[in-house]
């Protein structure tokens, strides 16, 4: 079972914050995590050193993610790989996100990107050239 949290709930620092301050968790992935704005995060049953597992998302794409315990996080990741178009993850948890259905588009030493099956972003339609763009060019 997993649970949700955003940064505008009472108890938000209470669960993420062991996680945005360890050092262990930033040796392991490579990463840093932070609280921004829009982001939503899954994580497991635990808290605190024990929580399981930890993937945030903002717009479709995966920011974070940690691993602990592999076989709750591939029951979270089953579940939620269709609100996931794509994301940069750290490679050593290869394994996991290959088993919950993810496509791996590129991996290197640290990070990898991962594709889901969540709705790709609109490209953004191009500028409007004004009068004053086009004199000035």
């Amino acid at each position: 079972m997993w649970k949700t949290t955003d940064r505008s709930k009472a108890d938000f620092y209470g669960i993420m914050g062991p996680i945005f301050g360890s050092r262990k968790i930033q040796r392991l992935t490579t990463d840093r995590f932070y609280d921004d704005e829009g982001k939503t995060w899954y994580y497991g049953d635990r808290e605190g050193d024990d929580i399981g597992y930890v993937f945030s998302i903002k717009d479709g794409i995966l920011k974070n993610a940690f691993i602990q315990d592999e076989h709750d996080a591939l029951n979270c990741l089953m579940d939620i790989i269709m609100e996931i178009s794509t994301g940069k993850i750290p490679v050593c948890y290869r394994s996991v996100f290959e088993r919950a259905g993810f496509d791996i588009m590129d991996a290197g030493k640290n990070y990898m990107t991962v594709k889901g099956w969540g709705p790709e972003k609109p490209a953004e339609k191009p500028k409007k050239r004004t009068k004053k763009s086009d004199e000035e060019g």
